[in-house]
């Protein structure tokens, strides 16, 4: 998936390569996240298990106002 919105100035004809990888493997519908901007906790919708470029795992998933949230998990 390309973002458009990120492809500005130094990103101008780069490609969007997600890194590390995502599955839904033993990641319940309900989990709960801290969101940031709200300064509250909340649902995640569509979370999605991922593991970041320096090896962590966490649940990848979009907030009730549409920030992406992450929360840090066990491997």
């Amino acid at each position: 998936m390309i973002f458009e919105s990120i492809m500005k100035g130094h990103m101008k004809g780069k490609k969007f390569i997600p890194t590390g990888k995502s599955s839904t493997k033993g990641v319940s519908s309900d989990t709960i996240g801290y969101n940031v901007k709200l300064k509250m906790k909340e649902k995640i919708r569509d979370p999605k298990r991922v593991v970041l470029k320096n090896g962590r795992h966490a649940i990848a998933g979009v907030g009730s106002d549409g920030t992406k949230m992450f929360k840090f998990v066990k491997a």
